[in-house]
């Protein structure tokens, strides 16, 4: 039997190497985030970022988003497996330091942006549970003026001064709780440029609370 190979990158799978990768990672400003670049291995990646990039995809748009986020079920098997994987999971809950399961609502989703999408405004991911976002990033050529960062602020009434700004470079990943006080809004695209990302939400497994004992 052929053994599965994972196309994340070592640095990352290996719990021995992510510990030392963990102080260039974690990010605690404004609020606690995590910035992994080259997740995902090299060559795999282009490889897998010019076949997803060359398909045509069907996006839908929520009724009534006034952020007009278009979004798909990733269907691309290839780079899905990355982002299902015992790997993965294993890699976030040990970011998070909780034990998570994948929002069943929404999946995995392949995000696009472009020229035409408004600014997403600043808002938080509120949920009824607490939740980990996980976005990856797979557009190529992105500079400054494209556009398309995420910005992180300490308020809300922050807006157009963020405190931190991620660029969404290719190869990418990014993710952090969903708590009610990580602002965070995403940049106008500016030029021709095409902001592709993954995004997938994990949602906090509470801990089950022990049965009463009656003696």
């Amino acid at each position: 039997m052929i053994k599965r190979r994972c196309l994340i990158s070592p640095k990352y799978r290996d719990i021995n190497l992510l510990n030392q990768e963990m102080a260039i990672i974690e990010r605690n400003i404004p609020w606690k985030h995590f910035v992994l670049d080259d997740f995902v291995e090299y060559k795999p990646f282009k490889r897998m970022q010019k076949t997803l990039l060359s398909k045509k995809h069907k996006f839908s748009v929520q009724d009534g988003d006034v952020n007009y986020v278009q979004f798909a079920l990733l269907k691309y098997l290839p780079l899905a497996k990355v982002f299902y994987s015992r790997e993965f999971k294993t890699l976030i809950e040990t970011l998070a330091g909780v034990p998570l399961a994948l929002n069943t609502n929404s999946y995995v989703q392949l995000r696009y942006m472009n020229q035409e999408s408004p600014e997403f405004g600043i808002h938080v991911d509120t949920v009824e549970a607490r939740s980990f976002i996980v976005i990856h990033y797979i557009s190529s050529d992105w500079t400054e003026e494209a556009g398309g960062q995420l910005c992180l602020y300490r308020e809300e009434s922050e807006f157009g001064n963020p405190t931190t700004i991620v660029n969404p470079i290719e190869n990418r990943l990014i993710c952090f709780f969903s708590d009610e006080t990580n602002w965070h809004s995403i940049k106008k695209i500016n030029t021709s440029w095409q902001r592709y990302s993954i995004l997938s939400e994990w949602m906090v497994k509470e801990k089950k609370k022990p049965e009463n004992i009656i003696v």
